[in-house]
C-alpha cells in the first residue's frame, strides 16, 4: 500500500548491478495486504535471490534463524517485529511473520521467539549472529531503558550485533563488551532511521549506515569470529526535481560540511547536522 509498484521495487532493491542480499521482512506493515501480500513479496525475493529475514514459508521454520554462508563465515540472522498494526495473521499461518511482544504497553516482554532463534543459530554452529529488530518508539532519538536491557539480554544469549529500525529517526550506536565473553564487543544500533520516505523535515531525512567488517581466525588458541571494524556514516535523503520526476539520492552528510549553497539550503543542512551531532556526537 505505502511502497511499491514492481518498477519502484526494482529501483529500491539495488543499483548498477548490485542489490540487497538479505532484507528484513518482519515489520509492522508486513500484513497490510494480507497473506497474499506476504507471499507475493517472498516470491519476488526468490526471483531476485534475496534472503528474507523475519518471515517463514512453513511451520517447521518458525523459531529458527536464517543462515547465510559468505566467504567461509556462517552468519545467523534472528528477527522479530513488535506488532502488525493490530492485524491478525490468518489462522493456520501464525508462522508466517516473526512477531514478539518486544515492548508491550502492559506486562513483561516475551522474547521467547528471539531466544529460540539464537539457540538454533548456535546449535548450527554459526560464526556470527545478527539480531534484526523492528521496534522502538517513533520520532524518539534515544532508546528507553527497557530497550537497552532487552538488547543487552539478546547479546548475552548469543547475538553479536543488533540492528534496530522503526522509529524513523536515528538513535545511538552502542559498543557493548559482553559478560559471556569479555574479549567480545557487540555493536548495537538502536535505530538506523529511514532511507526511503517522502517527508523532508531535517530530522526525518537523516539516517545512518552501519558498516561492519567481520573477521574469522584464531584467538588465544581458539577459532573465533569478531567484529574487526565498525563505522557509522550519517546520510540524508536529498530530493530534487528532474523534469517532472522527483529523484531521491542518499547523500553522505559529511560531504556537505562545506557546501556552497544558498542561505536557506545551508540552514537546512545545518539542522540535519544538528540532529546527527545530538545523537551520534
Amino acid at each position: 500500500i505505502e511502497c511499491c509498484s514492481k518498477e519502484q521495487f526494482d529501483i529500491l532493491k539495488g543499483h548498477k548491478g548490485k542489490h540487497f542480499t538479505v532484507m528484513h521482512t518482519a515489520g509492522n506493515h508486513m500484513l497490510d495486504m494480507g497473506r497474499e501480500g506476504v507471499e507475493t513479496t517472498l516470491k519476488q525475493f526468490d526471483a531476485d535471490g534475496i534472503v528474507d529475514v523475519g518471515t517463514n514459508r512453513n511451520k517447521s521454520s518458525q523459531g529458527k534463524g536464517k543462515i547465510l554462508v559468505k566467504n567461509g563465515i556462517k552468519v545467523g540472522f534472528v528477527s522479530a517485529t513488535y506488532g502488525l498494526n493490530g492485524l491478525e495473521i490468518p489462522a493456520g499461518a501464525e508462522h508466517l511473520i516473526n512477531v514478539a511482544r518486544l515492548l508491550p504497553k502492559n506486562g513483561e516482554p516475551d522474547l521467547t521467539s528471539l531466544k529460540n532463534q539464537i539457540t538454533h543459530c548456535r546449535e548450527e554452529n554459526c560464526d556470527f549472529i545478527i539480531a534484526s529488530l523492528h521496534w522502538g518508539y517513533e520520532f524518539e532519538f534515544f532508546p528507553r531503558k527497557r530497550q537497552i536491557d532487552i538488547a543487552h539480554a539478546i547479546v548475552e544469549w548469543g547475538a553479536d550485533a543488533v540492528v534496530g529500525h522503526h522509529p524513523h529517526v536515528i538513535q545511538p550506536v552502542e559498543y557493548y563488551r559482553t559478560h559471556r565473553a569479555p574479549t567480545r564487543i557487540a555493536v548495537i544500533a538502536y535505530s538506523l532511521g529511514s532511507l526511503t520516505w517522502s517527508f523532508s523535515a531535517p530530522h526525518l531525512v537523516l539516517s545512518e549506515i552501519l558498516n561492519l567488517s567481520i573477521a574469522k581466525g584464531s584467538f588465544q588458541g581458539e577459532e573465533k569470529t569478531y567484529i574487526e571494524s565498525a563505522t557509522v556514516t550519517p546520510v540524508f535523503r536529498n530530493q530534487t526535481m528532474v523534469g517532472n520526476s522527483s529523484i531521491t539520492r542518499i547523500e553522505i552528510l559529511d560531504d556537505y560540511l562545506n557546501a556552497n549553497e544558498d542561505r536557506d539550503r545551508m540552514n537546512y543542512l545545518s539542522e540535519i547536522r544538528k540532529y546527527a551531532e545530538l545523537v551520534l556526537g
